[in-house]
C-alpha cells in the first residue's frame, strides 16, 4: 500500500465530492490481499464514501454508477444495472482520495447533526437494509433471525431487520473480541457459532460472511420453509447442503449492494434515528491506512467497521 496525492480522481463524470470520511470494507481487504481476480492494480479503494459536494453540504455517496436505462435500472433494481460500475472496484477508482466525481443522482444530504464518519456508515448500512428487506418480502411473517457475522454487513442487516419488524434477531460471530465489543453496542444475543442452542431454526438467516463455514451454518440453522439471504462474498464455493435445502423447501437469496431506493429509505431510517446510535466504528487518519489494512485482515479490530478520515 502507498499513499501518495490524488486529489482528483476519475471515477465517474458528475459532481465533484472532496472526500472526509471512507470506510474499509471487507471488500476493500479482499482487493488488498490480491483475492479479487478482476480488479486492476494500482488501485484506489474505498466505496463508503462521505466528503463535502460543490454546494459545501456533506453528502453520503452511493458509490453504484448505474445507467438509469437498462431492464433492471427500469423495474428500479439498480444494483444490478447491466451497465453498472462500483467506485473502487474493478477499474473504477474509489474514495480513498482527496476527491471523487460522483453523478448528482448518487448524492443524499445529510443533516448536521451527524459526522462524515457517521454518513460514511450509510453505504453499509444500506446493504444491510436491502438483504433484509428482501428476506422480508420473500417471508413477510418471518419473525425470528439469524444473521451470522458481526461485521458492518452483518450487524447492519441485524439492526434493519428489527426495524423492518423482525424483533427476534440473532448475531452470530467468530471473533471473541468483536462479538465482546458488540455486546456492549446491542441488546440482540450476540454468540459465538459454537454456543448457539442445538435445537434453535430460525426463519430467517442472513449470511454476511459468505465462507464455506457460514454456508454450512446458515443450512443447519435455517427452518423448513425458511430464507436464506447471502450477502457475504468469502468463499467462492462450497458450504450449502444443497439436499437439505432442497428438502425443506429453503428459498436462497442471493443480494448485491442495494437499490437507490433503498439508499433513500436507509438515509431517511439513519435521519430519524431509526436504526440507533452509530458509535459502532473505530475513526483512524488516513495516514495510518495501512496499519488499518494489517489490523483487519489480522482479526484485531474489535469494531464492526474501520473509517478513515482524510
Amino acid at each position: 500500500m502507498q499513499i501518495r496525492d490524488a486529489t482528483q480522481v476519475d471515477a465517474a463524470k458528475g459532481v465533484r465530492v472532496t472526500v472526509r470520511a471512507v470506510g474499509i470494507s471487507g471488500a476493500d481487504v479482499h482487493a488488498w490481499r490480491g483475492d479479487i481476480s478482476d480488479q486492476n492494480y494500482p488501485m484506489t479503494l474505498g466505496h463508503e464514501i462521505s466528503g463535502v459536494d460543490d454546494t459545501g453540504a456533506c453528502v453520503a455517496v452511493n458509490p453504484l454508477i448505474y445507467c438509469g436505462e437498462c431492464d433492471a435500472c427500469v423495474v428500479g433494481q439498480t444494483n444490478i444495472c447491466q451497465n453498472r460500475q462500483v467506485l473502487g472496484s474493478g477499474s473504477v477508482a474509489g474514495g480513498l482520495a482527496g476527491s471523487v466525481d460522483v453523478p448528482r443522482r448518487n448524492l443524499m444530504r445529510v443533516p448536521d447533526h451527524l459526522g462524515f464518519e457517521q454518513a460514511s456508515l450509510i453505504d453499509p448500512l444500506a446493504r444491510g437494509w436491502h438483504v433484509a428487506r428482501l428476506a422480508r418480502r420473500a417471508f413477510p411473517k418471518g419473525r425470528t433471525a439469524l444473521v451470522i457475522g458481526g461485521g458492518a454487513l452483518g450487524f447492519a442487516a441485524a439492526l434493519s431487520l428489527r426495524t423492518q419488524g423482525v424483533d427476534n434477531t440473532r448475531l452470530v460471530e467468530e471473533n471473541a473480541i468483536r462479538a465482546d465489543y458488540l455486546k456492549g453496542k446491542t441488546d440482540m444475543p450476540v454468540t459465538a457459532p459454537s454456543d448457539l442452542p442445538v435445537q434453535d431454526a430460525y426463519d430467517i438467516v442472513i449470511d454476511a460472511v459468505g465462507s464455506v463455514a457460514s454456508r454450512a451454518l446458515a443450512s443447519l440453522r435455517v427452518r423448513a420453509g425458511g430464507i436464506i439471504g447471502h450477502i457475504g462474498l468469502g468463499d467462492v464455493t462450497g458450504g450449502f447442503d444443497m439436499r437439505r435445502l432442497t428438502m425443506n423447501e429453503v428459498t436462497i437469496i442471493g443480494t448485491y449492494a442495494y437499490s437507490a431506493l433503498d439508499f433513500e429509505q436507509t438515509a431517511e431510517a439513519v435521519f430519524e434515528g431509526r436504526l440507533g446510535a452509530l458509535d459502532w466504528y473505530e475513526a483512524r487518519p488516513v495516514t495510518h491506512a495501512a496499519a488499518a489494512f494489517d489490523d483487519l485482515n489480522a482479526g484485531r479490530v474489535a469494531s464492526p467497521r474501520v473509517v478513515l478520515t482524510l
